[in-house]
């Protein structure tokens, strides 16, 4: 195939443009973390985003629960596993403890707050809410999603 002096230009302007989105695409990928196992593919919701009890006399919202993350949790951690599992789990996935509801300590939490790179134009927050039995073990679990960015 021959090319004129104007077509060999745009080829070579065509093959720098893509070598150059190729190149970024390259950068973006690795400088994001891969988010946990549990936290791949999921999604937010709207509503009440707290595993605490809702203030007695707010109007009761539904929670707004990740249905990826939530699901995940009782399948992996239904009721009666030791809640230690599900904490050692957290950590491990880079979780970071939180304070216990005031108005049931029984309700423990802990949230993973996405790595920012320098590329990044949005971020996963997600918090994960566990009560305990006296035995210390969960009686039931709740995920929430939310992103932030541009």
């Amino acid at each position: 195939m021959v090319f004129g002096v104007s077509g060999l230009k745009f080829l070579m302007a065509l093959v720098a443009r893509h070598t150059l989105a190729g190149a970024l695409l390259v950068v973006v990928t690795s400088c994001s973390s891969p988010l946990p196992p549990i936290l791949q593919g999921a999604s937010s919701a709207s509503g009440w985003s707290d595993g605490c009890p809702q203030p007695a006399g707010d109007v009761k919202m539904p929670l707004a629960l990740s249905p990826e993350l939530d699901a995940r949790l009782h399948e992996r951690y239904p009721p009666g596993t030791p809640a230690s599992k599900l904490v050692s789990d957290l950590h491990n996935w880079q979780f970071v403890d939180s304070k216990s509801c005031a108005n049931d300590p029984t309700v423990q939490s802990a949230y993973y707050d996405e790595p920012k790179g320098p590329l990044t134009f949005y971020s996963m927050f997600a918090n994960v809410y566990w009560k305990v039995d006296t035995g210390g073990r969960i009686v039931w679990t709740e995920g929430f999603v939310a992103f932030s960015g541009l």
